[in-house]
């Protein structure tokens, strides 16, 4: 598609989030009519607000893996409401369960993170493309890194093990522990 070009279709992008501005002015720029449809009285109100304002790039790691299977009692019994699940016996639930499941394995957790890794240095190029362009007037971007603590050393090794992978992807990770 060449930048620039009018075209005849307009198009509707739903949510004046963070993706739906980027996505309309990438659109406008392609030549397209766009019209912005956004609930709430003012931008970023949804989850674009409730991400604390933040992008996670490297912030990747796969939902489905040996420590969620653990967990998944729990999860069922909504013992734990961080996630809550509500079983149906239905075809699509089912299979989409098996799918979820088939996930967590080893081999499926190390190539759906490499996949989301390559996601998000794909994201952040884009990104970094789209604040550099003269006509979005983006404010400053900071980069503050993200902390998350762990409680136990069970929990920490498992973070080595993670920041490992992240680093043979290429991506950064830096693992502490109370003494550093």
């Amino acid at each position: 598609m060449a930048q620039g070009r009018k075209r005849a279709e307009t198009i509707c992008v739903l949510g004046a989030g963070v993706v739906g501005i980027s996505t309309a002015f990438t659109l406008s720029r392609y030549g397209y009519k766009v019209i912005v449809v956004e609930k709430n009285a003012d931008l970023a109100q949804g989850a674009s607000q409730a991400n604390v304002s933040q992008f996670s790039y490297s912030y990747v790691v796969p939902c489905g893996n040996l420590k969620l299977l653990r967990s998944l009692p729990n999860y069922l019994l909504c013992l734990d409401h961080s996630i809550q699940l509500r079983p149906k016996l239905s075809g699509h639930y089912l299979s989409w369960g098996l799918s979820f499941l088939l996930n967590c394995l080893p081999e499926k957790e190390r190539e759906n993170l490499h996949a989301r890794a390559t996601l998000s240095q794909t994201s952040a190029e884009a990104f970094e493309a789209f604040i550099a362009d003269p006509a979005v007037k983006a404010p400053p971007i900071q980069s503050k890194g993200k902390l998350v603590l762990v409680p136990r050393r069970q929990e920490l090794e498992a973070a080595r093990s993670t920041r490992d992978q992240f680093l043979s992807l290429g991506l950064e990770r830096e693992v502490l522990d109370r003494d550093q």
